[in-house]
């Protein structure tokens, strides 16, 4: 009997770490879908973890030759950010987190600068898959 529910507890940790593997790997391989079009990316980056819980973020910084009040209708309307949360200066924030499914979170930020040469867009959206505890009540 023990040895049994050593096997499920591990078959079930087996399929949570391949399904955030796979989860990962599809995020990765997906194109950067907040870009704004037209503009050009001046620098990202992308990290994952595991523990406590599984994430993968995406930080990225856009820079777009349209006009500022285009690109802020383009994210808000468009990743229904909605109206700006902050403005500091020439700078505004927009955000929003939501839940996708009943364990996997998705929050995306986006702060939008007006600069003499266009709009500069700084992106940051996290999903992550909150397993911790469902498998500390699996007794893993």
């Amino acid at each position: 009997m023990q040895k049994r529910k050593l096997v499920l507890r591990l078959g079930v940790m087996g399929l949570v770490l391949a399904a955030c593997i796979g989860f990962g790997v599809a995020l990765g391989l997906a194109p950067p879908i907040e870009q704004y079009p037209g503009s050009t990316l001046i620098s990202d980056s992308t990290a994952q973890r595991f523990q406590p819980n599984y994430f993968t973020r995406r930080t990225a910084v856009y820079q777009s030759q349209d006009a500022f009040n285009k690109v802020y209708g383009w994210y808000s309307i468009g990743f229904k950010l909605g109206p700006e949360a902050h403005a500091q200066g020439n700078c505004i924030l927009m955000a929003r987190s939501s839940t996708l499914l009943l364990f996997m979170d998705e929050t995306m930020s986006v702060t939008l600068c007006d600069t003499p040469t266009g709009a500069m867009a700084f992106v940051m959206h996290t999903r992550y898959v909150r397993y911790a505890g469902w498998l500390r009540g699996l007794g893993l």
